[in-house]
């Protein structure tokens, strides 16, 4: 960081000193701050470590200070051990004008919004890329406009990601909604059949002159008190749960992110609470108080058809409850097969029983022919190792980086106008293809004379050969960058995934590391068990030379199990709160087609004194029944088909509309739902005759 980083944040230290300017000057080059956490961690909390050494990449550096516990750097994620100054690092100081791995971060003046500060920093950009094009000048989309300088308010979430987080977040927050509306809907229904109980009773209080008014306020207040209980019932479940989440992402993922209840989730649940009783409690409280009170008076039962207007508002909200159930299980069953082409997606090569461990030499102060000599050797002695198969170098492993991206020239090709031919490139060591399990689909691979002072080679994807070549790509030349020597193109490679596995195909360049050294490389390991070698290697590369930092060091499978952590949690959340929705609209179905049988028992009692048979009485009972089901399944239907298009980018090799998860939900609902209507007319059927006409 710069030295007045912590000065621009805020941040002040609990022992000693922040960096501060002057720590960017050479004099002051090697003063470094320490987190609260590895204070505790390496030093035991002693306040007596400031002056104390600690180093880094072969070079000494000075504790100053230990920041404050609260502090955890700017992003999510594994939060930094140590802060110095960018002076002091050589990759910066080296660094070309082309290097983009820089974050700034500002504050603005007062009274200075964030467009004014656009604005004056489009114009910064525009004067760049007029005075500097190779570097300023063009984007992936916009190769002829300057490459923008883009204001974004100070967030955890880097500003590439927040909009992913936000459909995320929408998308559980909707879902949520949902199961909410559903368990309304069911306690409205609830209500419902108890003011049909209380009929008489409100009907008495009516008579003996009291208010419409007052009894809804009676009514909603007792609605309000359920409500209340649940939210209080569900805060206790929080307390539960909030435990669960961390458990979808990896360790130090978090950073520092606490879940807990606060109150702001105290309000929000209670305004929630509020707003569900008033919304479901309010219609039943005033169906119930709108009643004829002499027939309810003398407890007379309604007609027939009278009996179906009344019920109208159940059945309403059971076919709510079906239909937005099948909408929650459709969009779980879509995210459950979108996680299952994720874990068995073909990425372009094999990911299992693969190992990597990065390095990097520039901090050992070694030159170009020791670094490239160490890492022959590091190659070896891993080679060496038991259960090893293969091993190769690179400077960008797949699915974990986008690779250098250079300017590339074709002689048989000529771009179209404004054509981004600023391509990625990755720098590999000799048997990366064998080791990696990528196929050369034509040519040949790299081999130990391809070396330095050879001739220039490259190899290129499959993608690069059709895109620019018509597939035939061996044996033509390319540049890489306007002022270097031509390279032949020796072989084709298969396109191979390396930003993240939702990548679209993207042409790609090889260069060997022999031919175009990179100090920063990744040794990959083939062996059938890569968990049990992590010892060993970390052992023979230390005792190669301790001063050549190992980081990174995990499995393939590892790195893969990160790209889907939040399609495994969007799938598991969804499929939980799918089967609660199916659970309470199977109740709720249940319970419509229960309090039909109980009110037609007098019905059902005199057709079959006059002769109805068993199969005749179930029959009427299902039938209603099938009849809920079918309305509510339709509307469920014509809502998925709207809703899960908008899911569509967050599916992963599944159509937001693929009839196999259509079908197979709708019949796990509808089956569902008929075993709720089975239950209660099967039960019809054993109704006595003679209980049943003296019922009321």
């Amino acid at each position: 960081v710069t030295g007045n980083y912590f000065a621009v944040l805020g941040v002040n230290a609990q022992v000693g000193r922040t960096l501060q300017p002057a720590d960017d000057q050479e004099a002051g080059a090697h003063a470094i701050v320490i987190s609260d956490e590895f204070w505790r961690r390496r030093f035991n909390a002693n306040p007596a470590v400031v002056g104390q050494t600690l180093t880094l990449n072969s070079t000494p550096h000075t504790i100053v200070g230990v920041a404050e516990p609260s502090f955890r750097g700017l992003r999510l994620g594994p939060p930094p051990e140590f802060w110095l100054s960018m002076s002091a690092v050589a990759n910066y100081a080296d660094s070309g004008r082309g290097d983009r791995s820089l974050r700034i971060t500002g504050r603005l003046k007062p009274g200075v919004t964030i467009d004014q500060a656009q604005t004056q920093l489009t114009t910064i950009a525009a004067r760049l890329a007029q005075a500097y094009p190779d570097s300023n000048l063009g984007t992936i989309d916009r190769p002829r406009e300057p490459r923008p300088f883009t204001v974004e308010r100070e967030s955890l979430i880097e500003p590439t990601g927040q909009a992913a987080v936000w459909r995320v977040s929408v998308l559980l927050f909707a879902v949520v909604g949902l199961v909410l509306l559903i368990a309304c809907a069911n306690v409205a229904n609830l209500l419902l059949a108890r003011a049909s109980v209380r009929r008489r009773e409100i009907a008495v209080r009516l008579a003996l002159g009291a208010s419409r008014g007052r009894l809804v306020r009676q009514l909603l207040t007792e609605g309000l008190l359920l409500a209340l209980l649940g939210a209080a019932f569900g805060l206790l479940l929080t307390q539960w749960t909030v435990k669960l989440l961390p458990r979808f992402f990896r360790p130090n993922e978090m950073n520092g992110l606490e879940l807990g209840v606060d109150w702001r989730v105290l309000v929000f649940t209670l305004a929630v609470a509020i707003l569900t009783a008033v919304v479901f409690g309010l219609v039943p409280a005033v169906q119930a108080t709108r009643q004829n009170l002499l027939p309810s008076l003398k407890e007379e039962t309604s007609s027939g058809a009278q009996r179906l207007r009344r019920l109208g508002l159940r059945n309403t909200l059971v076919i709510s409850q079906l239909a937005l159930s099948l909408v929650l299980l459709i969009g779980a069953a879509l995210f459950v097969r979108s996680l299952q082409n994720a874990l068995t997606f073909d990425p372009g090569f094999a990911a299992h029983e693969l190992l990597t461990a990065s390095m990097e030499t520039r901090g050992a102060k070694m030159s170009r022919q020791q670094a490239s000599v160490f890492y022959e050797e590091a190659v070896a002695r891993t080679r060496s190792l038991p259960g090893v198969q293969s091993v190769t170098t690179a400077s960008i492993v797949p699915l974990r980086g986008g690779g250098y991206r250079r300017n590339v020239y074709l002689d048989e090709y000529q771009p179209q106008p404004n054509e981004d031919m600023e391509l990625n490139t990755n720098n590999i060591g000799l048997n990366f293809f064998n080791t990696m399990g990528i196929p050369l689909l034509a040519g040949r691979d790299f081999t130990a004379a391809d070396s330095e002072g050879a001739p220039l080679v490259v190899i290129v994807n499959e993608e690069f050969a059709r895109r620019y070549l018509g597939g035939n790509a061996v044996g033509k030349r390319l540049r890489l960058g306007s002022d270097s020597p031509s390279r032949e193109i020796v072989g084709v490679a298969r396109t191979v995934r390396y930003r993240n596995l939702r990548e679209q195909p993207l042409p790609f360049v090889y260069v060997p590391l022999a031919q175009d050294y990179q100090s920063d490389v990744t040794l990959m390991v083939r062996t059938a068990d890569p968990l049990l070698l992590i010892g060993p290697l970390r052992n023979e590369l230390s005792a190669l030379n301790k001063n050549i930092p190992v980081f990174s060091v995990q499995t393939m499978s590892e790195g893969i199990d990160g790209q889907i952590g939040v399609d495994r949690m969007i799938a598991a959340l969804l499929s939980m709160f799918g089967g609660g929705a199916l659970l309470l609209a199977a109740i709720g179905i249940y319970g419509v087609m229960g309090y039909t049988v109980a009110q037609r028992t007098h019905e059902i009692g005199i057709r079959i004194a006059l002769g109805a048979e068993q199969r005749d009485i179930l029959r009427m009972i299902i039938g209603q029944g099938v009849f809920l089901v079918a309305v509510g399944a339709g509307v469920g239907l014509l809502l998925a088909l709207a809703a899960t298009r908008v899911l569509e980018s967050l599916l992963f090799g599944v159509s937001a509309t693929d009839p196999l998860v259509f079908g197979g939900v709708l019949l796990v609902l509808v089956g569902v739902a008929l075993l709720a209507c089975y239950l209660p007319a099967r039960r019809a059927t054993k109704v006595d005759p003679l209980v049943a006409l003296r019922y009321e």
